[in-house]
């Protein structure tokens, strides 16, 4: 007789709900760091992000980061750029 084994795992516990860390609705301007990992089109994928941001929050101060290679973490220097940004969103690209 064969027997199949589920590979799926237990269900953990439920799952929390996600909350913005900033309100962007009561902010005249939002500080918010794009950072790309280097990876193909992560770059062009968060300058589209870009648009809709300013689409919706046209005072945004949003600055554009690319790390250029997803292997490593990014630098003390693009650190420091990002310090008194209040957002970040980091995406990779493929």
């Amino acid at each position: 007789m064969l027997e199949f084994h589920d590979p799926r795992a237990a269900k953990g516990g439920e799952p929390d709900a996600y909350t913005l860390g900033i309100d962007l609705s009561r902010q005249n301007t939002a500080r918010i760091v794009c950072l790309a990992n280097g990876f193909p089109d992560s770059d062009r994928f968060l300058q589209k992000i870009e648009e809709v941001l300013l689409e919706q929050l046209p005072t945004a101060d949003v600055l554009q980061l690319n790390k250029n290679n997803a292997s490593s973490i990014a630098s003390d220097a693009m650190l420091d750029e990002m310090d008194g940004f209040q957002a970040a969103i980091a995406a990779y690209g493929h």
